[in-house]
């Protein structure tokens, strides 16, 4: 469980006030909970799937 180099994710939701980050592994199919402070340092490159 957790994220690999080359999968694709997607942002589940958000909290208002500094909550946790829910966010979706499209690879494997989970969903995973992640703190603002990790959240933050996780490179992502923008994809769009039209």
């Amino acid at each position: 469980m957790g994220f690999h180099k080359g999968d694709t994710i997607e942002l589940d939701s958000m909290a208002i006030f500094r909550g946790p980050v829910l966010v979706r592994n499209l690879t494997s199919d989970t969903s995973v909970a992640l703190g603002r402070g990790i959240a933050q340092r996780i490179i992502v490159e923008i994809i769009d799937e039209k």
